[in-house]
């Protein structure tokens, strides 16, 4: 399969003939704000968010702005597109734009070894590269896993106790071996980019970024910028980037996502670059590119910047559908949020499903017994079961998918046609599946029989 971003043709021309290509129907502007507000409501109610607000453009130009909760904890007044949430589910985004600036500008090789650049923090051995840092590759465990006193100081690692966690906790997997979200390739990143350029990564994003395109609402709130030790200068007790001192608000992530399409802070070959799809070392492809994820609703591509799930303090993403030039951004407060049904909801207000028929055949305990099991897809395991004659897939930390039978060993998610799994059997059991979501498709390998 190509390794090329297969969506950035779309993704160019979105920006600059989006008028022509409006195909799909939308709701008068009543029925939106109605239709939105509900979305948002629901999101409220299953989440147990404190607020959320959400932004819908086509072709720059908003069609929906609206928001629910309180602006400020414990306030009265809903947040609005002007309202500051914490950002920390787009920080390595942020930072991987700025290391693409660097590399643009010849100053960055993505496939030098980041031990050659840190290390005082990375041993002399380790195999990790640019771009595995970039496309969270890296293989090393997250730094709050680095569970001891030492290491973690108030909750916050220290150049020191990040460079010792790495050195005494073992890797999760050798490096470009499967993508696996961690604050520690964010943090060396940030180090990475300090040592580069000489500056602190807040200060190098607010010029490369935040000041080129005018996103005002868009700061740390911790205070003087703190030099990393690698600089050469005094360790210091954090290092300047932690990402959960990032705010932003819905316009000002609008305002990052046009710079993005509009070429403002990079050319179009580096934009292609940023949402390669990653080659993972069994030759297999991640949707996981350089702080893109690509995705597909309904048939139509699409490309993701923040994570499906948040932080302990909010939630953040920004979703972009070139076909129709049709941007969601969405910002919400609350612990570990899983904000990217939200996003899809309202892109399913513009982008209608196509009309098909689901069936819904239940299957007996023996029928169901083949499927079950446990099963390897890349780092994370799955596990199959059954459950009132459906199939249920239960991943770590995500809400279980119900799965409904459409035959030929072929299942449908019950609350997204955009995702299937369709086993492969040898005899009476099945050995391996193919999970279609959104429209990248992974291998699932059987561990156990359940």
């Amino acid at each position: 399969m190509s390794l090329r971003n297969p969506f950035l043709p779309l993704l160019l021309i979105g920006a600059a003939v989006a008028p022509a290509l409006l195909a799909a129907p939308q709701e008068p502007a009543a029925e939106l704000n109605k239709s939105a507000n509900a979305a948002l409501l629901e999101f409220m109610r299953s989440e147990s968010a404190d607020s959320v607000c959400a932004m819908i453009t086509v072709a720059g130009e908003p069609i929906f702005q609206g928001g629910l909760g309180s602006a400020k904890p414990g306030g009265t007044r809903a947040p609005h597109v002007g309202t500051p949430f914490n950002a920390a589910s787009l920080a390595h985004t942020f930072l991987v734009t700025a290391a693409l600036q660097l590399g643009a500008d010849d100053k960055l090789d993505y496939e030098d070894k980041v031990a050659s650049h840190l290390p005082d923090l990375l041993p002399k051995d380790c195999g990790v590269r640019v771009k595995d840092l970039m496309s969270q590759t890296s293989g090393l465990a997250d730094y709050r896993d680095f569970a001891k006193a030492d290491v973690l100081a108030n909750g916050q690692p220290t150049y020191q106790a990040l460079a010792q966690g790495i050195l005494e906790v073992a890797p999760v997997t050798a490096p470009g071996e499967c993508v696996a979200i961690t604050g520690t390739n964010s943090l060396l990143l940030a180090a990475l980019l300090e040592k580069i350029s000489g500056q602190s990564a807040d200060e190098l994003l607010q010029v490369k970024l935040f000041d080129l395109l005018k996103m005002e609402d868009t700061h740390y709130g911790l205070g003087p910028a703190i030099r990393n030790a690698s600089s050469g200068e005094e360790p210091q007790a954090t290092p300047a980037f932690l990402g959960r001192g990032l705010s932003s608000t819905v316009a000002d992530l609008g305002k990052f996502q046009r710079g993005l399409l509009e070429l403002r802070l990079f050319d179009s070959n580096t934009l292609e670059r940023m949402g390669d799809l990653v080659q993972l070392g069994d030759g297999s492809a991640s949707n996981y590119g350089f702080g893109v994820r690509q995705v597909e609703l309904h048939g139509s591509a699409g490309l993701v910047l923040g994570e499906p799930t948040g932080t302990s303090a909010g939630a953040c993403q920004i979703a972009h559908y070139p076909e129709f030039d049709l941007s969601v951004m969405v910002m919400a407060r609350g612990p570990e949020l899983s904000i990217e049904e939200l996003s899809r909801d309202l892109a399913r207000l513009i982008i209608e499903r196509p009309e098909s028929t689901t069936l819904d055949l239940l299957l007996s305990q023996a029928q169901s017994k083949p499927y079950l099991g446990s099963f390897q897809i890349g780092c994370t395991t799955v596990v199959i079961g059954a459950e009132g004659g459906r199939v249920v897939m239960d991943e770590l930390d995500q809400d279980p998918i119900v799965f409904l039978y459409q035959g030929q060993h072929r299942f449908i998610a019950r609350d997204d046609s955009d995702i299937t799994i369709t086993f492969q059997l040898n005899g009476d059991f099945a050995t391996s599946f193919m999970l279609e979501r959104h429209g990248f498709v992974t291998k699932a390998v059987r561990l156990s029989r359940g």
